[in-house]
């Protein structure tokens, strides 16, 4: 998955908590705390559709690479702390 999808991934699970704050909290009588879940799910959908329009126009893509493409080979037995030189 790309940046991208993660982040607005990241929203939509906002919006998702939210919604949990809200039904649970006007299941027990609770509406000031249920506004509160209100707000955190507007607050999640406003951040998805204004991310959605600002990285819509992404002039780099995902090229593909990862970190394991910055580490060094790991010779066979070696630990991470040990240096790659020795």
């Amino acid at each position: 998955m790309d940046r991208k999808k993660k982040a607005l991934l990241s929203q939509l699970q906002i919006s998702g908590a939210g919604l949990i704050i809200l039904v649970i909290t006007a299941a027990y009588g609770q509406y000031g705390l249920a506004l509160f879940g209100a707000l955190i799910i507007v607050f999640g959908i406003a951040r998805f559709f204004l991310l959605r329009k600002l990285l819509g126009n992404d002039p780099e893509p995902d090229d593909g690479t990862t970190l394991d493409d910055f580490l060094p080979e790991k010779k066979e037995g070696q630990h991470f702390w040990d240096s790659p030189d020795d």
